[in-house]
């Protein structure tokens, strides 16, 4: 990881200060000046900090970062001194410090924000120090890691205290900060494994934040080799499971407003962040994870002891129970098991949606891309690592997981279209989400053959499919879905037509080809109706390209 991202996923950029700015909102004429001034051999966009020193801003005073040196104006000593070279560095008292010997005095006033950045410098080096030499981790088996990551996405539902009111215990809701491997985006990722200074055959399960502003600096999380914490500005903590497992979970205790578990050892680890409407989950998740450890079951919640059979029996069974419904007289077993009489409504709206009530398919989906990021990883090692068929299946797969999710989480959670909250929604979201994606292929270049096996292999990835991905009921239907979209002549067509879909399934009450029909009932309502699902159907579009986009740039850099 380069400076750049390091900085990006700190507090510092969001930091209001007169004269320390940080890529992309440095000042474009103090970066001209500073750069024509005592840097005119870098470029504008190699520029990841700027500090002015100067009375009026003009910027011809100060010091500059890139990824590669920092560079100080003459006023400071007239110096550029590569990274490389660094072992240490701060700012204290205004007085740059690096590798132990004063190099000059800042006359900035602003002390606070000074010191911060140079502690956030000191950090990334020795960050950077710490991944030059990374040695493989003891981790868990196959068997344990799955059994492990399956336990892990029960503390996904949120616990609530008693005291919490009825209008904050809302249906579908996630426990806040805590979130699953699955929806990491890579960007994110790559962040967590440099600051958490991941082993190479390390590989991330889950993960709570510990930071509430929209940094992600500091985190909690547990891996296939132990578990993490990291706050910023402090050493970051490391427990193996091969320690975990001769330990045992004593307590919960409260830490300025962390919520931590102290353990038989008597060593306290920082795990969540306090919550004023939903109980802490420390002591649920290391009671569980050592009992798995040791080859135990984890005691089962009391709000649903029959979670673990549940899930084992959507994943036995959950992708032999959709078809395409061609023939309305000819209803499938997905078609069947619909409340198609509910026409309950969540969000008033202008158009009738029904409630359905068959909801198995998300929850199936994550569970088994979570699995399969350590299944795959921990086959890769038994076979050939470099094959890029597998590598790019399994971003495919998270990419249907991240973003399906995304969609839950505006659509359905934050707008309120609870309608969407059920099996046939989340095919045509399926569907749509992998339908963009083929399309950016092709258009940046790739060709249709391997874009075609990348989207079968994908598909048999997400939903476990172990046949022919033509021959599965639940693959012919998803085929037929992105077959909808690949007429469409321009991406606004894409999105419009995602909206109709949504709706015309769910009126429908199964899959279709095309809602034509369907829809025609209901024409005169939908300029009115699409306004309402923003801003989060724009957010949900925006996190589609953004997530394709790493997706497509993975696949063209891999040597097919």
């Amino acid at each position: 990881m380069n400076l750049e991202n390091f900085l990006k996923n700190s507090v510092l950029p969001e930091m209001q200060v007169t004269s320390l700015y940080f890529k992309p909102n440095i000042p474009q004429d103090k970066l001209v000046n500073a750069i024509k001034e005592y840097a005119p051999n870098i470029g504008m966009s190699t520029v990841i900090a700027l500090i002015d020193e100067t009375f009026w801003g003009s910027g011809k005073e100060g010091m500059i970062i890139t990824d590669e040196n920092i560079i100080l104006s003459k006023k400071l000593g007239g110096r550029s001194i590569p990274l490389s070279s660094v072992n240490q560095i701060h700012i204290k008292d205004k007085n740059l410090i690096i590798n132990d010997i004063p190099v000059t005095k800042f006359n900035n006033p602003e002390v606070l924000p000074l010191t911060a950045f140079g502690s956030k410098l000191n950090e990334f080096i020795t960050a950077t120090k710490n991944t030059t030499n990374k040695l493989k981790k003891n981790a868990l088996d196959v068997s344990t890691t799955s059994q492990l990551s399956i336990f892990l996405i029960r503390l996904t539902e949120p616990l609530y205290f008693e005291s919490t009111p009825i209008d904050r215990r809302k249906s579908g809701a996630t426990t806040i900060g805590y979130v699953l491997a699955a929806n990491i985006n890579e960007e994110q990722l790559k962040f967590i494994r440099f600051k958490g200074n991941f082993a190479s055959n390390e590989e991330l399960l889950c993960l709570s934040w510990l930071d509430s502003h929209d940094n992600k600096d500091s985190f909690f999380c547990v891996t296939n080799c132990g578990v993490h914490s990291v706050l910023s500005g402090q050493p970051a903590t490391f427990l193996s499971h091969d320690n975990l497992r001769s330990l045992s979970a004593l307590e919960e205790y409260k830490e300025s407003r962390y919520v931590g578990i102290r353990l038989s050892n008597n060593d306290g680890i920082i795990v969540s962040i306090q919550n004023t409407f939903i109980r802490p989950y420390a002591f649920e998740l290391f009671s569980g994870l050592i009992s798995i450890l040791n080859g135990h079951e984890p005691t089962s919640r009391i709000i649903n002891e029959n979670l673990s059979q549940k899930e084992t029996n959507i994943i036995s069974s959950q992708h032999d129970s959709f078809s395409y419904d061609d023939n309305k007289e000819n209803t499938s077993k997905f078609t069947d098991s619909i409340e198609q009489q509910n026409f309950a409504r969540h969000k008033n709206t202008s158009i009738p949606l029904r409630h359905h009530s068959n909801d198995h398919l998300f929850d199936f989906i994550i569970q088994i891309n979570s699995v399969d990021n350590v299944g795959d990883f921990i086959g890769s090692l038994l076979s050939d690592s470099n094959n890029p068929n597998s590598k790019i299946k399994k971003k495919f797969q998270s990419y249907i997981a991240r973003t399906t999710t995304f969609f839950r989480k505006e659509i359905v959670e934050k707008e309120g279209f609870f309608q969407f909250k059920n099996d046939i929604a989340t095919m045509e979201v399926s569907g749509a989400v992998m339908a963009f994606v083929f399309i950016q292929m092709l258009e940046r270049g790739l060709s249709e053959d391997i874009a075609k096996n990348i989207l079968f292999e994908g598909i048999r990835a997400t939903f476990n499919i172990k046949s022919s991905a033509q021959r599965d009921p639940t693959s012919a239907a998803l085929i037929r879905i992105i077959d909808s979209y690949l007429s469409d002549d321009s991406t606004n067509e894409i999105f419009l037509n995602i909206i109709l879909r949504l709706i015309g399934s769910n009126l429908n009450g199964s899959l279709l080809p095309n809602y034509n029909e369907v829809l025609e009932k209901h024409f005169n309502f939908l300029d009115e109706f699409i306004p309402t699902m923003d801003p989060s159907f724009t957010n949900f579009v925006n996190k589609m390209i953004y997530e394709s986009n790493f997706l497509i740039d993975d696949i063209l850099d891999t040597r097919w």
